[in-house]
């Protein structure tokens, strides 16, 4: 087969793949987000997507919170005011819910839409998305918030199909349609895409059978013969299994050699938990934490500690004195994890703006004013994981953004 031939095959079988296909798709962390209705496109458009999926679970968040968060620590007003939005978005958590949900098979009749995704959106749902955005973002209504989350579930980009359907639980009856887009969410190779999806999926089916098989028991280890190093990098959930946080990896080696943190746990048995998304799985992760660090004769920890891995050292600082906490893009859920002053010295936050799991996981994107000893430094926008790409350290600064004093010694 001739090169020619061979490519026309390609683009053939390309062309051939149903909607919704798993492909990779590269989501840059930004530097500055789109104005949310310059976001409306009827392909993928990997920045603008990113303004789409936040604004849509930023609605999530605001119709149907976690008890606890305020909604100006889950979306601070800086950030809705960088992407073209006003504090009058606050108002739809008074919006009356009483009226739910609706028939989802209705919506699509009344703005004439087809159940499965499209390849790319016909200009008029293009032009109704703009328009019921802007009529959201001016005077929030539940009807325009249902069409918006109907339209954008039939998307060519997963990420807003993914980011539209915890909308579709809360407003329909398309429940078991919007849990089974998020199922196929969970088997993208995309990181970000199943990493979002497996939040929210457990967010709002916890048993479901799909999460079963991402997380597994982990015993805490012990390796007493290393000498007692205190710094230890703390995984969050569903990363049980990967290895950007061991020893022999780029980030690891990057705390190490270049932001110069000496004291690294570098043995063979670094602490890990089952990174299960639920209260009962991070404080049986605090227990095995505070039973690690006797076994490994650790009188005191310093903590690089990722999303809810944060959490879980704030529910063990009850037991077990801390020195520094460098927390990453950790979820605020100040009414159940909030450490004691006397129990650390010093608390550097790492984040995002509108991180989009931290959304999806319904948590607050910036620690309470009144806590003490905390520093928070944002990094860019939408992207969980960037807060430990080597990388966007660099780019920001943060090595000589973090103290050299206040850890354990």
């Amino acid at each position: 087969m001739t090169r020619i031939k061979l490519l026309v095959y390609l683009i053939g079988l390309l062309s051939a793949l149903p909607a919704g296909a798993q492909y990779y798709t590269n989501y840059p962390t930004l530097d500055n987000p789109s104005h949310y209705l310059e976001s409306y496109h009827g392909d993928i458009r990997v920045r603008e997507d990113q303004t789409q999926a936040a604004f849509l679970l930023v609605l999530l968040n605001l119709l149907s919170p976690i008890e606890g968060i305020r909604q100006d620590d889950m979306v601070p007003p800086g950030d809705l005011k960088a992407i073209g939005l006003t504090e009058r978005l606050y108002g739809v958590a008074e919006l009356n819910k009483d009226i739910l949900p609706r028939a989802l098979t209705a919506i699509r009749d009344e703005i004439d839409i087809q159940q499965e995704v499209y390849r790319i959106l016909p200009d008029r749902l293009i032009d109704m998305q703009r328009s019921i955005a802007s009529k959201i973002g001016e005077q929030p209504n539940l009807e325009d918030i249902t069409k918006l989350a109907a339209i954008s579930f039939v998307h060519p980009d997963p990420l807003i199909r993914i980011a539209s359907a915890p909308l579709l639980i809360v407003l329909t009856d398309g429940e078991q349609e919007a849990l089974e887009e998020l199922r196929r969410g969970t088997q993208l190779k995309d990181q970000r895409l199943s990493l979002l999806a497996t939040t929210l999926l457990a967010r709002f089916k916890a048993k479901d059978s799909a999460l079963e098989k991402l997380t597994e028991e982990q015993k805490p280890g012990s390796d007493p013969t290393e000498n007692p190093h205190s710094t230890l990098v703390i995984h969050g959930t569903w990363a049980n299994d990967e290895n950007w946080w061991r020893n022999g990896y780029p980030f690891f080696e990057y705390l190490e050699h270049e932001v110069q943190i000496d004291d690294l746990y570098i043995g063979n048995k670094p602490f890990a938990w089952t990174g299960t998304w639920s209260h009962d799985a991070r404080k049986q992760a605090a227990t095995e934490l505070a039973t690690w660090a006797t076994k490994n004769n650790k009188a005191c920890l310093n903590i690089v500690a990722h999303s809810h891995g944060a959490n879980i050292g704030f529910i063990a600082s009850s037991g077990i004195p801390f020195g520094r906490m460098i927390l990453l893009s950790t979820p605020a859920h100040p009414h159940r994890y909030s450490p004691k002053p006397e129990n650390y010295q010093s608390i550097f936050s790492l984040r995002v703006h509108l991180d989009l799991v931290v959304l999806a996981d319904g948590g607050g994107n910036r620690f309470p004013a009144n806590w003490s000893g905390v520093e928070e430094k944002y990094i860019g926008w939408f992207n969980h994981s960037s807060t430990h790409y080597e990388s966007r350290w660099e780019k920001n600064n943060v090595p000589s953004w973090l103290a050299t004093d206040k850890t354990c010694q």
